[in-house]
């Protein structure tokens, strides 16, 4: 998992998460030479990842940790075999295509901080990749490992043409961190603390999508760009028990997955209707409207134990807004919605997505169930409403007036007012207390109640008379009907 508002950020000022790490004594707004790197000393520093950011903004060099006595120490002391720990790893993106906030928005796992570095330009954007560990690293080997499966983790989001960018030379924990300029891009996000669990997490997912090649050696191959574009990373061969089938289309939604489908245009039919009334909600009931809710208990993503049941929902509701939606299509969708919206597991990947997509494909999509799977009844109007602050409260009441519309216009329109309520209520299969809440905020009288209270006004004027016959013969009514008022006079006592 990834830290985040965990005990450690709620906690004081001095209990914060603090990195450990090498500050250079002396600062450089250009990237340091010759003499002026083999001068470069480093003192022992411990920093929350805002006073890091700073720094990086006011220039100064970084390195890891190394067993020296000295709180100051130079580039002798800087060596792999002298390598004691680190709590952060980092990554060189050079001589790029695209700029850094484009890629940045492009990865599902985002560093720490993220900044453009001295050397950056508008025709070669550079820039360096920072991920801040709740654990640490204790040699060189760990650290190339946890910085392949971040190096992965970017080419399954950017593509594997990607790695032409990326700065081999990183996979090497005596290397320095140059800092940058006052003016630099640098985007920061104080709460992304990576866990052990979480990279172990990323690396089961890769392992589900790729033959996983091991990229520890990568600094010290002596081999063509070529070569590793095409044995670095490659898609893995899925079976299904010899279903080529299920192999095609789970390769089809991978590659989809990482030509950037968007998603978000298939979660929703709203915009097939448009609102005429100024009303705040609108009532939608009678045609079908149909809109994916994303929202999930508290904010988090959908847990391990929930995934197959509402990936299945979902996947009822995208039929439903795009009846004619491919399985492909469709699969896509929900591989989508899984890597953004759910737990991930080593154990649940694209070929329980594709699954599960086949079976919603099975579904008779004019059964009843189904139709109304993800139907909406009323819609918050956005066209005229979207820009404008309204509190949760107004929302509530003027949600609850429209529902109270539609009700009173079903039943202007349906109420039998030569019946009883109850025979209304059966009916119209509708609640005795919503007519009656009906009745009562209209202020409308039926036959039925006028026929009431004429009894119950004779009943009052002829106390002496309380036999069921001489009622009837009394009001006019039969027998049957005096019964029946005289026990609702005597419930009301």
């Amino acid at each position: 998992m990834i830290l985040e508002n965990n005990e450690n950020h709620q906690q004081t000022q001095e209990n914060q998460y603090k990195l450990q790490l090498g500050i250079s004594t002396k600062y450089f707004f250009q990237k340091p030479i010759g003499n002026e790197i083999r001068k470069i000393q480093f003192r022992k520093k411990s920093l929350s990842v805002n006073e890091m950011a700073e720094m990086i903004r006011e220039g100064y060099c970084f390195s890891h940790n190394f067993n020296t006595q000295h709180q100051v120490y130079g580039l002798r002391e800087k060596t792999i075999n002298n390598f004691d720990f680190t709590n952060y790893i980092w990554i060189d993106i050079d001589k790029c295509d695209q700029d850094l906030k484009s890629f940045y928005n492009k990865l599902r796992h985002k560093p720490t901080i993220s900044y453009t570095t001295l050397s950056n330009s508008d025709q070669n954007y550079r820039y360096r990749l920072i991920y801040f560990l709740e654990f640490s690293i204790s040699s060189n080997e760990e650290y190339k490992r946890y910085l392949n499966v971040i190096v992965n983790d970017i080419i399954n989001d950017l593509g594997k043409n990607f790695i032409q960018f990326i700065d081999r030379k990183c996979f090497n924990t005596s290397l320095m961190m140059y800092g940058s300029k006052l003016d630099c891009t640098l985007i920061l996000n104080e709460e992304l603390i990576y866990t052990y669990q979480f990279i172990e997490q990323i690396e089961s997912e890769l392992k589900s999508l790729f033959k996983f090649k091991d990229l520890i050696g990568f600094n010290e191959l002596k081999c063509s760009k070529e070569f590793i574009l095409n044995n670095v990373i490659e898609e893995n061969t899925i079976t299904d028990n010899g279903n080529s089938t299920t192999s095609h289309l789970c390769n089809q939604v991978i590659e989809n997955y990482k030509n950037g489908f968007n998603y978000q245009d298939y979660l929703s039919n709203v915009n097939t209707i448009k609102f005429e009334s100024e009303e705040l909600y609108i009532d939608v009931s009678d045609v079908f409207i149909y809109e994916l809710n994303l929202y999930s208990a508290k904010g988090g993503k959908v847990p391990i134990g929930n995934r197959h049941g509402t990936l299945f929902r979902q996947g009822i509701i995208l039929r439903n807004i795009t009846p004619t939606i491919s399985i492909e299509v469709l699969s896509t969708n929900l591989y989508c919605l899984y890597k953004y919206h759910y737990q991930h597991s080593h154990d649940f990947g694209v070929y329980e997505v594709c699954r599960i997509s086949k079976g919603v494909m099975t579904m008779n999509p004019n059964d009843k169930q189904f139709k109304n799977t993800g139907r909406r009844k009323y819609l918050f109007n956005k066209d005229i409403y979207s820009s404008i602050d309204i509190s949760r409260e107004n929302k509530i009441k003027e949600l609850a007036k429209c529902k109270r519309r539609k009700r009173d216009t079903f039943l202007l329109k349906n109420y039998d007012c030569d019946k009883s309520v109850l025979d209304n209520a059966k009916s119209l299969n509708i609640s005795k207390s919503t007519i009656y809440n009906f009745l009562n905020e209209n202020n409308y009288k039926t036959s039925c109640e006028n026929k009431y209270r004429e009894f119950l006004e004779l009943y009052n004027k002829h106390p002496e008379i309380r036999s069921v016959r001489k009622l009837a013969k009394l009001t006019g009514l039969s027998d049957k009907t005096v019964q029946k008022y005289k026990r609702r006079i005597e419930k009301s006592v």
